[in-house]
């Protein structure tokens, strides 16, 4: 997988994907420490959890959070990888990739995951999807555990280059 590459026998080094989720995340953190100050006040202000993410490849990866101290909130840890197509932030992020790219990575990497609905089952509902959030503004994700809202961040030349969500755990009555 690229992690470890095999310099003799029994010896090791960290091969290129280390060196490569490594700057993902130092891309991150100019970007986590300007937007951490804003994250912690919409928390306050919502009392709702909210979280920073970027994307590479396919995956989510969370790079922020800050949690709500209340007994319903989602606690998604620094570092967890998850599909894009599986939740709000990752669709943001997925809403930049060209016609190609979705073509190319999507169909041959996606990891289909095969979880109940709102989740996409395949390419083509996941592009419908995409195009809808896109016009929308925001991708929303709704599931037993937890509701999310996700908008993107982005640079100077209106690329998106990571996503905030708020989320917050569903009781019962929720």
């Amino acid at each position: 997988m690229g992690y470890l590459k095999k310099v003799t026998r029994n010896a090791y080094e960290l091969g290129p994907q280390v060196v490569s989720r490594g700057f993902a995340f130092l891309a991150g953190k100019d970007l986590v420490d300007i937007a951490g100050p804003h994250l912690n006040e919409l928390r306050d202000n919502t009392s709702i959890s909210c979280h920073l993410g970027i994307r590479d490849g396919l995956d989510t990866v969370y790079i922020y959070r800050s949690q709500a101290t209340q007994r319903l909130s989602v606690n998604i840890p620094l570092g967890s990888r998850l599909p894009c197509h599986t939740n709000a932030m990752g669709r943001v992020l997925l809403q930049q990739l060209s016609e190609i790219e979705a073509k190319c990575d999507i169909s041959k990497h996606c990891r289909w995951i095969f979880i109940q609905a709102p989740t996409p089952q395949s390419l083509p509902e996941l592009k419908l999807l995409l195009r809808k959030e896109w016009e929308q503004g925001y991708s929303s994700n709704r599931s037993d555990n937890a509701t999310a809202i996700a908008v993107p961040i982005t640079n100077y030349l209106g690329k998106t280059i990571a996503a905030i969500n708020i989320s917050r755990g569903r009781s019962d009555n929720a």
